[in-house]
């Protein structure tokens, strides 16, 4: 798919349409002075669904927008591209006759939907343009979704292939492929309680959402319980992403009890004892993330679902909500040590040192002690071009 955006096109495009504007009362968030906003197409197609497929748009808005629509209002939704703009409009409180489709309350959403596709792939540049003609309040984009020829959001989630039972284990046939006391057999997964979705925050210029970070002195960054990850080999995190603004990579951080294992991002060379492959975030939807362990450990001392996003205080970021945590936990018994026979050895053993207490492990990339949270994760939003609408009156 091609997203080639030239600045002049725009401009073109927006000095040709300026003469069309009038001011308005209210606007989406971040609109511009008319009271449009404009979406890059790339940042809420989701991965693998083709513009071809693509006849419509589902707009929900938050609860707040919900309650102002209510109230009053309308606006315009413009398939905005190389090949000029196609525009309709919606209200709520006005003449239907007038309008092409109305917001539907039940739902929080705003939906148009055609009879050929939005966009195309030899589009030079597209994009998706809200507007707000008349109304009080501000009104607030919560997702935006695609649908297809059928009213369908897109893409459709497939049925799952039905699978046979295997038969059953029989642990005195020696045919059988899984023998008592192997890894296989003492491996479980325990989903972990979390309090809550966990609260989406910037640190350090990075967009992350804590599981556990005591350090931040935050009781919302602490949605679970230390202990609760003992013997934990693995971790693995679904987490939700809504009000998407650009791609970016998420990946769990963590640091164990001991401090024996350690991750903060592909690369850091703070990195002990543990793995994450990082996963690419597209759009709005749900994602799973897993981090692998070189131990079982005791405990977790910080755990969070990290990004490279990057933001300030005041921008729009995504929402990352945390929907469970599981943990893959070993509890193969440890085997005692055999005890020395007499004369294996003339000379006493030397007690071990003990260990260092007052050293902490460092990210290695920025010097911070990670006893002061390091930083992992960030957030940016996208400046989509604007083009200004024609407005029409209630």
């Amino acid at each position: 798919m091609k997203f080639r955006k030239t600045l002049a096109s725009v401009c073109a495009a927006s000095v040709a349409l300026s003469s069309l504007a009038v001011s308005a009362f209210a606007a989406w968030k971040g609109a511009d002075k008319e009271g449009n906003v404009a979406f890059d197409v790339s940042s809420f197609l989701p991965k693998g669904v083709e513009l071809s497929e693509v006849y419509g748009v589902k707009v929900t808005v938050t609860d707040a927008s919900a309650d102002a629509i209510a109230k009053g209002a309308g606006g315009g939704i413009v398939y905005n591209t190389s090949r000029g703009w196609n525009q309709k409009s919606w209200c709520n409180g006005c003449d239907k006759e007038e309008h092409d489709f109305q917001f539907d309350a039940a739902t929080k959403s705003i939906t148009r939907l055609d009879d050929t596709p939005a966009f195309q792939a030899d589009d030079e540049w597209m994009s998706l343009t809200l507007s707000e003609w008349w109304g009080d309040d501000e009104i607030e984009v919560a997702k935006i979704e695609v649908l297809n020829k059928d009213g369908v959001v897109l893409p459709i989630a497939e049925e799952p292939t039905p699978v046979e039972p295997a038969d059953p284990v029989d642990p005195s046939d020696p045919a059988d492929p899984v023998a008592p006391g192997t890894s296989e057999d003492v491996e479980e997964t325990v989903d972990i309680a979390i309090k809550n979705a966990g609260k989406t925050v910037i640190d350090n210029k990075l967009v992350r959402t804590n599981i556990i970070n005591g350090w931040a002195g935050d009781e919302a960054c602490v949605i679970a319980n230390k202990d609760d990850f003992k013997n934990a080999v693995k971790v693995k995190v679904k987490f939700t992403v809504s009000n998407f603004t650009t791609p970016f990579k998420a990946w769990i951080s963590m640091a164990d009890s001991s401090y024996g294992c350690q991750f903060w991002g592909e690369g850091d060379k703070g990195n002990v004892g543990a793995t994450c492959v990082p996963v690419e975030v597209t759009g709005n939807g749900t994602y799973d993330v897993t981090i692998e362990l070189d131990k079982a450990i005791d405990a977790m001392e910080f755990i969070a679902v990290c990004t490279d996003l990057e933001a300030v205080e005041g921008d729009a970021i995504p929402t990352i909500a945390i929907d469970s945590v599981k943990t893959v936990v070993d509890n193969t018994p440890s085997t005692p040590d055999e005890p020395a026979k007499p004369g294996d050895s003339d000379k006493p053993v030397e007690p071990a040192k003990p260990a260092d207490d007052n050293k902490k492990p460092s990210n290695a990339d920025t010097g911070v002690a990670v006893a002061v949270v390091p930083a992992a994760v960030a957030a940016a939003a996208v400046a989509a071009a604007g083009i200004v609408l024609k407005k029409r009156s209630k």
